[in-house]
C-alpha cells in the first residue's frame, strides 16, 4: 500500500481528518500534478506545494499524505517537524518501483519510462531524499511495523 491508503487508514482508525496533499493541490489548481509539471515546471510546483504545506499543517487533528519530494524543498522538512509527528515510510525500494510501475502515467517523474529505469530512478531519488527523510520523528520499515509505532504513539 501506498502513503495515501494508509493515511485514510490511520485517519479512520484514529478518527482523524485525512488529506492527500496532492489531491489538494489538484483541487486547488484545477490540474493534475502531471498536467502541472508538463505546463508549469516542477518549481512552480515545489512552490505551490510548500504553499500548501503551509496552510494544511494548521490544520488539528489530520494525517496529511504528503508527496515524497514535499520534504526537500523551500525548508518543508523543518516546517513539517515543528507542527506535526513526521512519519517516513521507509519501504523496501523494488515494492516502491512496482506500485509506481503499475501506474508511471500519474507520476511525472516516471511517465515513458520503462520498468528498469522507474527502478534507478527511484533509487536516485531515495538517495537525494534520505537526508531529509531521516529527519523524520518515526521510520517504519513496513506496515507492521508501522501499525506497532501508532499504536504505542495513541496509547499516550
Amino acid at each position: 500500500m501506498g502513503k495515501s491508503t494508509l493515511g485514510r487508514q490511520i485517519a479512520q482508525k484514529y478518527s482523524l481528518q485525512f488529506i492527500d496533499m496532492d489531491k489538494y493541490i489538484e483541487k486547488i489548481q484545477g490540474q493534475s500534478i502531471p498536467e502541472i509539471f508538463s505546463e508549469r515546471g516542477e518549481a512552480f510546483f515545489r512552490k505551490i506545494e510548500a504553499e500548501s504545506l503551509k496552510e494544511l499543517i494548521k490544520t488539528q487533528n489530520t494525517v496529511i499524505a504528503t508527496g515524497g519530494g514535499t520534504p526537500c524543498f523551500y525548508d518543508n522538512i523543518s516546517l513539517m517537524l515543528e507542527w506535526g509527528e513526521v512519519i517516513f515510510l521507509d519501504f523496501p525500494l523494488a515494492q516502491i518501483s512496482n506500485r509506481i510501475s503499475q501506474n508511471p502515467q500519474s507520476r511525472p517523474m516516471f511517465v515513458g519510462k520503462t520498468s528498469e529505469e522507474i527502478a534507478s530512478k527511484v533509487q536516485e531519488l531515495y538517495t537525494h531524499r534520505s537526508p531529509y527523510y531521516q529527519k523524520a520523528h518515526h521510520t517504519a520499515k513496513n506496515e507492521e511495523e508501522l501499525w506497532q509505532m501508532l499504536s504505542t504513539m495513541f496509547r499516550k
